[in-house]
């Protein structure tokens, strides 16, 4: 086939074996929807017979490139760490460091609390499964939209991709952005439970808008490659500090073993505090008591926003080198790591602070911080906060792109 030989690509089959629209009556004004269908499962099918040659296709500067085909590709240049990376600074942006004490107060006890994020990780990797299945049979730009066209046709697809464009990627960079600049602004300003409340301030909307449109311009005027190199320095930069929070509560567990078991299981007593300037006063027991059932459902959905993004990596399945082997293992493996992140930090939360000061807190991570070593860790504490919310935004922003280029 003449399109197929500078490409390494067969071409896509028509009915009778030849090239697209090779036959004039399929491809024709009265075969258009049988046509829009053939043309689908032929190119999941060329996918699947000629995945070598696909998986191994490499472009140059990080954008659209052409194949030789009437169809152009992104460029294939994200690796299998890249796509890992970027699923975990999808889901890790505030929610660790902010919903644990939402979680505690609907949940009435440490034992309740930790299940609700044991649930929500499963319910994370039921609809994860469900993804990698799919993103291995169709692994195309746009995630979703390939599989809803797939499934229920180009209008739902389309209807799909706007509402993403006008709502809900839209509306979650803005989110991302004010929570940026919130906590940005609460490195050096007075911290009120963590974080300033005056997030409609224009100060705030400023630095908000200059994030997204700095992200925006990084990612489109450096490629891909660009925003995985930024995104892979964030991502360290979040987990570093779910780390520090693990050590430092290791570090106070060693030291005070009665009150940490106290915390986090019940046991005993508070080791017989002395005072709350270290940290050793009456701050709640662990276990299950004081459960409320009737919370879990309102407990696991706090909890399910800290995991909301697990599926954005799809969006970028024709970036990635070999989209069918890369794919599922960056949705397990990326919400794996999350789910153990996520238990370990709020064990530390709890074993630091206790039940009830973590129920009261707005931004439990800088009142650990402060309570292990001061006020100036505190506000490091919501520097850091800062930037998991900026591989967050980061991360939304690599992603935004498939989605709009597989309609269009």
């Amino acid at each position: 086939h003449p399109q197929a030989r500078g490409s390494g690509r067969m071409p896509e089959a028509g009915v009778d074996g030849e090239g697209d629209c090779g036959d004039v009556s399929i491809c024709g004004d009265d075969g258009g929807g049988v046509a829009e269908d053939l043309r689908l499962l032929d190119r999941v099918g060329e996918r699947s017979s000629h995945q070598q040659g696909a998986d191994t296709f490499h472009g140059g500067g990080g954008g659209v490139v052409g194949d030789g085909s009437h169809q152009p590709q992104l460029s294939r240049q994200l690796t299998r760490l890249d796509g890992v990376m970027c699923n975990v600074s999808n889901m890790v942006g505030s929610g660790i460091f902010s919903a644990p004490g939402v979680v505690l107060v609907y949940a009435g006890s440490v034992g309740l609390g930790l299940s609700a994020w044991v649930l929500a990780g499963v319910l994370a990797a039921g609809s994860a499964l469900c993804y990698a299945e799919l993103s291995a049979a169709m692994p195309d730009a746009g995630g979703d939209y390939a599989y809803l066209k797939a499934a229920f046709g180009t209008e739902t697809a389309f209807a799909w991709s706007w509402s993403m464009f006008f709502v809900i990627k839209s509306g979650s960079l803005a989110i991302l952005g004010v929570t940026f600049a919130t906590f940005a602004f609460a490195c050096v300003a007075p911290l009120q439970g963590g974080a300033r409340t005056d997030d409609g301030t224009w100060e705030v909307k400023v630095l908000a808008a200059g994030l997204i449109a700095a992200l925006t311009w990084a990612n489109a005027a450096g490629g891909v490659g660009s925003g995985a190199k930024i995104q892979n320095v964030l991502t360290a930069a979040k987990l570093a500090l779910m780390a520090a929070v693990v050590l430092g509560a290791a570090a106070f567990a060693a030291r005070y073993p009665a009150l940490a078991s106290h915390r986090l299981f019940g046991w005993g007593d508070d080791g017989g505090g002395g005072g709350e300037e270290d940290n050793r006063s009456d701050s709640g027991g662990g276990g299950f008591s004081g459960s409320r059932m009737g919370g879990l459902a309102s407990a696991t959905i706090a909890c399910l926003w800290a995991f909301d993004g697990f599926n954005n990596v799809v969006y970028m399945a024709e970036e990635l080198r070999h989209p069918r082997r890369d794919l599922p293992t960056a949705i397990g493996g990326g919400l794996a790591v999350v789910l153990a992140a996520y238990l370990a930090v709020n064990v530390g939360y709890i074993v630091v602070l206790g039940p009830l000061r973590v129920a009261g807190s707005l931004l439990v991570v800088t009142e650990a911080a402060a309570a292990l070593l001061g006020e100036a860790a505190a506000r490091v504490a919501a520097g850091a906060v800062t930037l998991s919310v900026a591989g967050a935004a980061n991360a939304s922003t690599m992603s935004g792109g498939g989605f709009l280029f597989a309609p269009a």
